[in-house]
């Protein structure tokens, strides 16, 4: 018997054997390609199969020793520092704002990814979206 990998769309869709002694139709839009190797949900170039890479989804929030943990982790600690020190200058100049993004941050027992602070101090970094979404993605992992 034979394995082989189902592909619609260059996609794998599923593996079937097959021992070529009778006919066999795998259905309409779907190629047959002898694998030993091919995986459900693999891509095919039409001579290669690949596996896709797993993208974690953007968790909605995540502890505050989590994020911290993320901070460090990707070398932005720095950053965060620099932009929290001006974040207690507005603060103690009286600003309100200032002071309700401290309190957060200090006493927030999660640290949600929709915040309007979050995306605050994103952009006060110069991170960008895809850049804040991988840090909360890495502190889930924490």
């Amino acid at each position: 018997m034979a394995r082989y990998a189902l592909v619609r769309d260059g996609k794998v869709e599923n593996i079937a054997e097959w021992a070529g002694n009778v006919a066999w139709d795998p259905g309409e839009g779907v190629t047959r390609v002898r694998s030993d190797t091919a995986q459900i949900g693999d891509h095919y170039d039409g001579s290669t199969f690949s596996t896709p890479p797993v993208v974690l989804s953007v968790p909605d929030s995540v502890t505050p020793v989590q994020i911290r943990k993320a901070i460090r982790q990707s070398g932005i600690a720095a950053q965060v520092a620099t932009y929290h020190a001006q974040v207690e200058t507005a603060a103690t100049a009286g600003d309100a704002a200032a002071i309700d993004a401290l309190e957060a941050w200090e006493y927030a027992s999660e640290v949600r990814r929709n915040n309007a602070l979050i995306a605050a101090a994103a952009a006060g970094m110069g991170l960008t979206e895809a850049q804040t979404d991988g840090l909360f993605r890495l502190a889930a992992t924490l």
